[in-house]
Order: C-alpha cells, then structure tokens, then sequence
C-alpha cells in the first residue's frame, strides 16, 4: 500500500497549519518553504482538498488556504481517498495488479486483511490524534 507524492504534500501542508493555526490563511509560498515542494505542485494539491471541503481557499489580500472544518473533523482517510487513486484498495502487494479470490497472489489473505485494518484505522483517526501520535514530526524528519 504505497500512497501518492500528492497525498504526502496534502497530509504534510494540513499538518502545517494544524501545527501552526488552525484558522489561518497559509500562502502557497508560505506552505511550499515549508514543506519543501513545489509551488505549482501543491497548489494543485492544495485545490483538490478544496473541491471536497477539507479546505478553503481566499484570493486577493492575504490570500491562501485553510482548513475548511476542525481538524477534529478531519479524517486521514479523507485525506488520502481525495489524493491517492482508490486503485491502493484493490492493488496486489507483489504488483500483479488486481488479485482476488479466484486468482490470489500468495499473500492475498494476508495482504487483504493487513490493508482492511490500515482503512479502518485511518477512517477513524482525525488530523488532531495522528498529530498527537506524532505524525508530523515523524514526516518532517524523513524530509530532512
């Protein structure tokens, strides 16, 4: 189960502003130093998340983007379906693509069960206790 590069911006620009303000607006700039992307590439991003209401964005003065509703209310999963292709969910773990019950790979049980616990997990946990678990720190570490 391996998620997309726009996934990881998204998780990382909202772990930003949760980290920082919550309410505020973040510029694209602002964001992208941040997280260390680029600009173009994460104004995408960012826009996607908009389109399903997981942010806001302003234009003009001080403009950019924020969190649409508490990040209490924000699920990781919400996060991940809107960036990541929901081809992760059916995905073979050796890359043979879509396996299934009638021509299983040998860790296709395994596999199944492991990526059912993984959905149901990130379903469950909002932007507020993956930030308590230390996600964020654990992302920006990789990045250094």
């Amino acid at each position: 189960m391996v998620f997309s590069t726009a996934t990881s911006i998204g998780v990382q620009a909202i772990f930003v502003m949760v980290n920082s303000n919550p309410e505020a607006y973040y510029s694209v700039r602002e964001l992208s130093d941040t997280i260390g992307c680029s600009k173009t590439y994460l104004n995408k991003v960012l826009k996607d998340l908009v389109e399903v209401g997981i942010l806001v964005s302003k234009t003009g003065p001080g403009a950019g983007y924020k969190l649409a509703k508490s990040p209490k209310d924000i699920k990781l999963m919400d996060i991940i379906s809107t960036l990541n292709s929901r081809q992760f969910l059916t995905d073979c773990f050796f890359g043979l693509g879509k396996c299934d019950e009638e021509k299983p790979c040998p860790l296709h049980g395994d596999y199944d069960d492991f990526r059912n616990h993984i959905v149901h997990k990130l379903s469950k946990m909002n932007i507020v206790k993956a930030v308590k678990l230390g996600w964020p720190q654990l992302i920006m570490e990789k990045r250094e």
